[in-house]
């Protein structure tokens, strides 16, 4: 939220803590890296794929659903920011054969 450190606070009462908010949105910039893996026709073939975003932050977020018999999912939305220096604003990488030249 862009406040300070939680410090105890100098009321007389006692265990009391204190987090004052910033005024204004906090930009917290992170780096977010997935990695999932998918398996061909028949079984015997992985392919692992990477999608890097060096430079973004979280701007929404929904509440987390869970389910016995499915994949969890953690609801947010990150969004890549540019740098401004013609660097790559994300990166996807795929170890799969498919994507060669010369198939």
């Amino acid at each position: 939220m862009g406040g300070d450190a939680v410090k105890q606070d100098a009321a007389p009462a006692v265990d009391t803590y204190r987090y004052e908010i910033a005024e204004r949105p906090f930009v917290d910039v992170r780096a977010l890296g997935l990695e999932f893996t998918d398996v061909k026709a028949g079984g015997t073939t992985v392919v692992k794929y990477r999608f890097i975003i060096p430079n973004g932050q979280v701007t929404a977020t929904d509440d987390i659903k869970l389910g016995r018999k499915a994949a969890s999912q953690l609801g947010i939305t990150f969004s890549a920011m540019s740098k401004g220096d013609g660097k790559p604003l994300a990166t996807f990488i795929m170890k799969d054969s498919q994507y060669s030249a010369t198939v």
